[in-house]
């Protein structure tokens, strides 16, 4: 059984520029690509289209809470359709709902607009974190050994160009031809998902023998709970998602006040800010692919948890001795090469140590245990950053990551004496 398994998978190569010259690897890297472009570029244009449209900060609000929401409720019971089906049928399948569920914006007009969008938008989230999960799933089932690290890297790379291209691609679209260009050229990048998978992946890659007796969906659902709760590493690394992603949600509302009243800076800065750190994620997620197996997966995760946390420090507290411009912009940059190098590693543990027919399921939980604590620390930064401060506020965010990374050294390391499980 594990000999056939790993059979049907891309062997171990020599570095990043081999494993971008096969076909199998290339179509998944191409289709992640326009799939998280696509999906920004809706994130961005949907709600700012909304306020246009009805001038309500309160119904733009609600429409972003119905995302999250759904996202949360929807990861861990999706994973389950990404176990039951082959998954690379399963992501083409997606791509063409996710294309045919924008259709709906055309007519969005009238009483009838915020309805629609509100319902796009929730299909829409359904749909994306199906994708999602499914092609998190996949990626074992075409490469392993050392060069998993290095795929999962290269991927990596896909999130930070789809968010640069969809979301500046969302203002130009969205002013040049209004939702009906956002539908047209958003339905083209699902469709263009569509075609690459619907070529196969490689000759050798057997379709997913996940959920071939078929179990009934809750039995699947609350045994992909159970193998969670049976793995240390699981555990762990639904721990260590829920802090990191926490710490996140508090960065997304301290960041901006932090530069605002602390920097007395403008909301241009802000967006400087944020890219910058992009830029930096863009570069570590290119080192983590070269780098390969040189650093244990457990140590980089935590490891670089750890140093994310120090720089988190020194950028939240130095506005005591500076508040220079070119300080925050080199530190933030800094701080974009640990932060998707443990994003990177983490990934890796789970899909090598899920079981093969349930790692669907593990991936959707952390999927929603990802939404739920950005919603959670979105809570904590709007709701106690004026009576704390946004310093404090984002001293506790540092605070968290570090706790982040000593449960990533601790709990995601190799049990003594164990070999090493690939899943």
């Amino acid at each position: 059984m594990g000999g056939a398994a790993s059979g049907r998978r891309i062997r171990r190569s020599g570095d990043a520029r081999t494993l971008l010259a096969r076909p199998a690897f290339v179509r998944l890297w191409i289709a992640a690509l326009i799939s998280r472009t696509g999906d920004w570029l809706l994130l961005v244009a949907l709600p700012v289209f909304l306020l246009q449209e009805t001038g309500s900060v309160a119904a733009t609000s609600t429409m972003l809470l119905i995302e999250l929401v759904t996202r949360v409720g929807s990861g861990h019971l999706l994973g389950v359709l990404a176990d039951r089906y082959d998954r690379r049928s399963l992501v083409t399948w997606t791509s063409i709902g996710q294309a045919a569920a924008l259709l709906p914006l055309l007519a969005a007009q009238g009483d009838r607009l915020v309805v629609i969008v509100y319902a796009v938008a929730a299909v829409e989230a359904v749909l994306g974190t199906l994708a999602g999960v499914t092609l998190a799933a996949l990626l074992p089932d075409i490469v392993d050994g050392a060069d998993l690290i290095r795929a999962r890297g290269l991927l990596g790379m896909t999130s930070d160009i789809g968010r640069f291209a969809g979301a500046t691609a969302a203002g130009f679209v969205l002013a040049g031809g209004g939702m009906t260009g956002v539908v047209l050229v958003d339905t083209g990048s699902f469709l263009a998902v569509w075609l690459v998978f619907a070529t196969r992946l490689d000759r050798a890659v057997a379709a997913t023998p996940a959920g071939k007796a078929r179990t009934g969906f809750l039995a699947s659902w609350t045994t992909g709970l159970a193998a969670v709760r049976r793995d240390r590493r699981l555990w762990g690394a639904v721990v260590v998602t829920g802090c990191t992603a926490t710490a996140q949600g508090i960065l997304l509302i301290a960041l901006v006040l932090f530069v605002l009243a602390v920097l007395h800076g403008s909301a241009a800065q802000v967006g400087v800010f944020r890219g910058v750190v992009g830029a930096g994620a863009f570069a570590g997620a290119a080192l983590v692919s070269a780098l390969g197996e040189r650093i244990a997966p457990h140590l980089l995760a935590g490891g670089s948890l750890v140093l994310t946390a120090v720089l988190l420090v020194a950028i939240w507290n130095a506005p005591q001795w500076t508040t220079a411009w070119p300080y925050y912009v080199v530190m933030l940059t800094l701080l974009g090469l640990p932060a998707v190098a443990s994003f990177t590693a983490l990934s890796v543990l789970v899909q090598r140590h899920a079981p093969r027919a349930g790692r669907g399921r593990v991936f959707g939980l952390l999927a929603s245990v990802n939404s739920g604590g950005q919603g959670l620390g979105l809570l904590l930064g709007g709701g106690l950053v004026d009576a704390v401060g946004p310093t404090v506020m984002l001293n506790g965010q540092a605070a968290l990551t570090l706790v982040a990374g000593v449960v990533a050294l601790t709990v995601l390391r190799p049990a003594p004496g164990a070999h090493r499980q690939v899943a």
